[in-house]
């Protein structure tokens, strides 16, 4: 949390400055914005510990946490280079509910429900390949990486033998994401995409235990340039 906020304060004016300079609008002006909505779908998220005793136990067990599909919302400021590259930050964020923890315990698959949430902010920087065409209807491949701060509110539960304390934690974690979409040109300046997100991460750290966060991403979104690209 100490390092995210000047961070991002950091990233929007570093933006600022060169959108305000560039911001005439002529054939070629390199700079855009995209926003876009995300439907997510996390993965299970193994559960470990700080303790040696409780960890072998919890990783012998194969114990998760399932987590609910959620909602996001995404925002970037981008700059075009040679027509098919581009350079842009990213600000995102992610929202979903805590469902149940589940482990297996002589074969047998036991399952504690849990309520709670999860929200991840991330701040990423993002480079994107274009494949520019003579048609409306544009693919490209991105890949990123950041940094992402996690915060986890659940109930105290117990599994095995094994108690996770209540509380509202957050953790900053190292993010990173690989992506591929397909952009419709709406309008010289304007277009429309679809696209598919896979982001990764650090083990984030609440009290002892610590898991893993990693998310699927279905995004509609809409991307505007300054000036014809």
């Amino acid at each position: 949390m100490k390092l995210f906020k000047p961070i991002l304060i950091f990233l929007t004016l570093a933006l600022l400055v060169p959108v305000q300079s560039f911001a005439g609008s002529f054939r070629g002006n390199p700079f855009y914005f995209s926003a876009g909505g995300t439907f997510v779908v996390p993965q299970d998220s193994d559960l470990g510990s700080a303790d040696p005793a409780t960890d072998a136990v919890l990783n012998s067990n194969n114990v998760q946490m399932e987590i609910d599909g959620g909602l996001g919302a995404r925002a970037a400021a981008g700059l075009v280079l040679k027509r098919r590259f581009r350079m842009e930050f990213e600000y995102g964020y992610r929202k979903t509910d805590l469902d149940k923890v589940s482990a297996e315990s002589g074969g047998v698959k036991v399952e504690v429900p849990v309520a709670g949430d999860f929200s991840m902010n991330t701040l990423m920087v993002n480079g994107v390949f274009d494949f520019r065409n003579a048609s409306r209807f544009t693919p490209y491949l991105g890949a990123g990486i950041g940094m992402g701060l996690v915060e986890v509110s659940n109930p105290a539960f117990t599994t095995l033998g094994v108690t996770v304390p209540s509380g509202s934690e957050d953790d900053e974690v190292f993010v990173y994401q690989l992506y591929g979409g397909v952009g419709y040109w709406i309008l010289p300046q304007l277009l429309g995409y679809a696209e598919y997100r896979y982001m990764g991460s650090g083990d984030a750290k609440f009290n002892t235990t610590f898991a893993t966060i990693d998310t699927h991403n279905f995004e509609l979104g809409l991307r505007f340039y300054l000036g014809r690209p």
